[in-house]
């Protein structure tokens, strides 16, 4: 995802068609199991000086990690070229567990379905 300031997502960065095309040439039963990760930055420096750094490490977004339903990779492959697929995932799956970091970082209540 983008970071428009610090620590604050504000939309997901494009679908690389990469992952489709991993999913189209693996086995038909391999499980995807999508995941958003909010909370670390591209900058891999910065991550490591925030767990060096105590001071810096306070001021650092808390990480979450929200999984979704896994589905095979035939179910995906089904759904169209290596592009359509990977624009899938971020539409309809990754921007549904972006939406849950969200409610979970606003403290809202999460209630599992039945």
């Amino acid at each position: 995802q983008r970071l428009d300031a610090p620590g604050l997502a504000r939309a997901l960065l494009p679908a690389r068609p990469g992952i489709g095309q991993m999913i189209q040439q693996a086995h038909p039963e391999t499980l995807i199991v999508p995941l958003f990760m909010q909370g670390l930055s591209n900058d891999f420096a910065l991550e490591v000086r925030r767990k060096l750094s105590p001071r810096l490490g306070a001021e650092a977004p808390p990480i979450r990690w929200v999984f979704g339903e896994p589905a095979t990779a035939g179910e995906l492959a089904r759904i169209g070229d290596a592009a359509t697929i990977a624009n899938h995932l971020l539409d309809e799956r990754i921007g549904a567990l972006a939406e849950e970091a969200r409610r979970i970082a606003s403290g809202a209540r999460i209630v599992a379905a039945a």
